[in-house]
């Protein structure tokens, strides 16, 4: 792999999914692929990892560890990029020299931006994490490194907890001081049907758990009743989330490390 891109896209797949990147994009690549091999032998710049494991964080984990450029994509096998995304990751880091991590925007194939910022570019806090998925992070990986900041397994695909590991991941980097900037920039393309976002009872029992895991215990609660409020599409509903939010409090306790 060469030494002198400066970017290398970690990629997360499993049961030998070939990746949509490989079709659409080239570039320094570290693919971690979990329970069954996947092996190339006419593409460039890409090393193949096989792990009989699972668990989307423990991917994570492994790639980062694994690559050797400074500046990280985070990627799953659902996703490509525009086609100079080299050199507009490159750019916006020299041109926001004080930042560790860069939230891009997400757009559908069809053209359709996931979400809009109300400005070209801001600082992140703890809250506007809370919309930041994980095929929009780019990090400089020294930075990541040097604090010991890793996705907590317990949550993400294949972890005890289903969803939510980007979150955490955003919020220990705040709380190591590490700098988050929004740019209203588009990145990287995803199918909007794989988003993940689907409101259902998994849903609110993975947040309980993420909120608590975040925010602690005061904050947390707050959440739960303004969450399970807003986020019931049938207002009756309210009770029954809320209590799925606890459960999902509960289970995080009986897990924590």
């Amino acid at each position: 792999m060469s030494l002198n891109s400066n970017v290398c896209v970690l990629l997360s797949t499993m049961d030998n999914k070939v990746p949509l990147f490989f079709s659409k994009n080239n570039g320094n690549t570290i693919v971690v692929n979990q329970t069954k091999d996947l092996y190339f032998t006419d593409l460039s710049n890409i090393t193949f990892y096989n792990f009989d494991e699972k668990g989307l964080s423990k991917s994570r984990n492994r790639a980062i560890l694994l690559a050797n450029d400074k500046y990280c994509c985070i990627a799953d096998n659902d996703v490509y990029y525009v086609l100079d995304y080299k050199e507009k990751i490159l750019n916006f880091f020299n041109t926001i020299p004080d930042a560790d991590i860069l939230i891009f925007q997400t757009y559908t194939p069809e053209g359709l931006p996931y979400k809009t910022y109300k400005d070209y570019v801001y600082k992140m806090n703890r809250f506007s994490i809370m919309k930041v998925s994980s095929v929009e992070i780019v990090f400089n990986r020294e930075s990541i490194i040097n604090k010991n900041i890793t996705f907590d397994e317990r949550f993400g695909l294949g972890g005890f907890f289903k969803s939510g590991e980007e979150n955490i991941f955003l919020s220990d980097c705040l709380k190591s001081g590490l700098n988050i900037y929004a740019i209203n920039e588009k990145l990287v393309f995803h199918p909007f049907e794989s988003s993940g976002k689907i409101i259902n009872d998994n849903f609110f029992y993975d947040r309980g758990a993420v909120f608590f895991r975040i925010y602690g215990f005061l904050m947390a609660n707050l959440l739960y009743i303004y969450f399970s409020y807003k986020k019931s599409i049938k207002k009756r509903y309210f009770l029954s989330n809320l209590f799925l939010m606890y459960k999902g409090l509960f289970n995080y306790l009986r897990v924590e490390k």
